[in-house]
């Protein structure tokens, strides 16, 4: 990873390395993902670090908000990394979630640029989830079975417990 890292010029704080290297190594995932989740959470510091350069003395409401996305975004990333490396799918899905919520966010604040302080207040997730089907539709069935795995219900019930012998239908916690 390090090797790789210093040819794409990506920086990475140690725990974020640290999951990383742990979701290749222990869990298989191809280096291609890795290298693209290295890539996002690079690219997630440099756009913080842009807007918060050309900020000068001044804060505005909508600079505010589109920095506190940015840094949401990252951590819900790498919290959504670090519960994969320690088998945690429901924290997972949860930062998933967030993610797709933050990405409604963005896509409602491009749609209307003046809007963008409203969400200094509560913005529903109802509207959140539409705004990124809007540009995504795929990700509807994500945002369904998130919702199951997040929320108690069936899904919640569930995701604690793995089928040990198919045939049997035991489970086990």
């Amino acid at each position: 990873m390090a090797s790789e890292e210093r040819e794409l010029q990506i920086e990475l704080f140690p725990y974020e390395r640290h999951s990383l290297e742990t979701l290749e190594r222990d869990f298989g995932v191809e280096r291609e993902t890795v290298v693209g989740f290295a890539q996002s959470l690079n690219a997630l510091r440099k756009i913080f670090e842009k807007v918060l350069g050309g900020a000068g003395d001044e804060f505005r409401g909508g600079r505010i908000v589109i920095m506190g996305f940015i840094n949401h975004a990252h951590h819900l990333l790498a919290g959504g990394l670090q519960a994969l490396e320690a088998g945690n799918g429901v924290v997972w899905s949860a930062c998933v979630r967030g993610l797709m919520e933050t990405f409604g966010a963005c896509v409602m604040i491009s749609e209307r640029p003046e809007s963008v302080t409203n969400h200094l207040e509560h913005v529903s997730a109802g509207k959140l989830y539409n705004a990124a089907k809007r540009v995504m539709p795929g990700l509807g069935a994500d945002i369904e079975r998130l919702h199951k795995i997040v929320h108690p219900g069936s899904g919640a019930v569930y995701s604690g417990f793995k089928v040990v012998d198919d045939k049997e239908r035991f489970r086990r916690v």
